[in-house]
Formats: C-alpha cells, sequence, structure tokens
C-alpha cells in the first residue's frame, strides 16, 4: 500500500510582511489610546488647597471692656456724628469716664454750656467734683463696658415745649430699669441733656425711628 505523501505548503513571503505590519499598527493603537497606568494623573498628584474666605470684621460701637475694679480705657473717638444718637451718646460718656470735661462741654444743650463750661475748669478736690463723684451716675459711668445698646425716641409736644428726645441705652440695673443717655434735638443735632432710669416698659413705647414732624404755622 503507497502512502501519498502530502505536498508542503509555504506562505508567500508578502503576506507574512503584511500581517507583520498589521500587528505593530495595532500595537501601536492600543499604546495611544490604552495608555498604562504607571504614573499618577496631575489631578492625583498635584494637592488643590482653595483659600478660606477671612470672616466678615464687625466693629463694634466700643471694646468691651473686663471689670477689673478700675476703669479700662475705652477708645476715643475720633469722629462725632452729632446728626447720629449712637455717635453723639458714645462720645458723651467716654468724656465722662475719661474726664474730659472740656470735650464733654461741645455735647451738651445751649442752656448747659456755660455750666459745663465752669465745671470743667474746676479741681478735682473742689466740693462740686466731689458729689459729682458720689453721685449714682458716675458710679454707673464707671461701671459701664464701653456698649451701646438699643435707642427709642420720642416727640413730647405740649404748651411749653416742642421737642424730640433720644434714649440711648448704655446699662441694665437689672431690676425691669434700663441706664439711658437722654438726648434732645437741638438746632438740627443731638444734644446730651441727662442720664436717666426709665423702666424698660416705658422705654419700648418709644420710637425705633427717628423722623421729625414739620411743624405747621
Amino acid at each position: 500500500m503507497n502512502i501519498r505523501k502530502q505536498p508542503t505548503r509555504y506562505f508567500p513571503a508578502n503576506l507574512i510582511i503584511a500581517g507583520g505590519l498589521v500587528v505593530i499598527a495595532l500595537a501601536i493603537i492600543w499604546i495611544i489610546f490604552f495608555p498604562s497606568d504607571t504614573t499618577k494623573s496631575e489631578s492625583d498628584s498635584t494637592r488643590v488647597v482653595e483659600s478660606q474666605p477671612k470672616s466678615a470684621t464687625v466693629e463694634l460701637t466700643a471694646p468691651t471692656q473686663v471689670d477689673t475694679g478700675t476703669p479700662q480705657p475705652l477708645t476715643r473717638p475720633t469722629q462725632v456724628i452729632r446728626t447720629d444718637a449712637r455717635s453723639t451718646a458714645y462720645a458723651v460718656l467716654y468724656a465722662f469716664r475719661h474726664k474730659e470735661y472740656e470735650l464733654l462741654a461741645n455735647f451738651v444743650l445751649e442752656r448747659n454750656v456755660e455750666r459745663a463750661t465752669n465745671f470743667a475748669q474746676l479741681d478735682e478736690s473742689d466740693p462740686a467734683r466731689i458729689s459729682f463723684y458720689s453721685n449714682w451716675r458716675w458710679q454707673h459711668i464707671l461701671a459701664w463696658d464701653g456698649r451701646i445698646g438699643d435707642i427709642r425716641y420720642r416727640h413730647y409736644v405740649s404748651n411749653e415745649r416742642d421737642e424730640y428726645r433720644a434714649n440711648v441705652v448704655f446699662g441694665d440695673l437689672g431690676s425691669a430699669e434700663l441706664l439711658v443717655v437722654t438726648l434732645i434735638w437741638e438746632n438740627m443735632m443731638w444734644a446730651y441733656e441727662d442720664l436717666h432710669t426709665p423702666p424698660v416698659q416705658t422705654f419700648l413705647t418709644g420710637s425705633r425711628i427717628f423722623k421729625q414732624i414739620p411743624t405747621m404755622y
């Protein structure tokens, strides 16, 4: 029995070369579009630190003082807005606290200017000064922490007067009474009249807004 030997098949050289080129091209495409993740991306290797916004600076009318038994110096007003009750009240209390009575004389009512000027010229040993320093007003001025509180306005009309007043809180007596600087609207600006201790309920009946009512003649 004769076994017929199968002839050996050979692939043409050009087909082998073409196939190799296809493999190389596929490899290049793979490298380009599917790179190996051997390094960290920029987002991985770079830490981004977001800057935090600065907190808003809140300026109080004056810094709060710690009661150590000795009155602490307060911030001297660089500008007093006489049409603003809060600004005027602070300047008045500051002048009292630091015994700058010549400064205080600038803020009083016209009828009290002479009296305030004379008081500013007295010595500390003068009986008028000693009497004032034993007064309840002075004791509360010393205890003042530098803060200015709420404000209420009133319009008083009668046969004797037609005036606007501002009560500016600077302390609480803790017995349903408040400590206020009383200002009177005079010559289109606020002027110091006195310190008072109105009941809380009476104070709250005032207006939060200062609004002048034209006088009809």
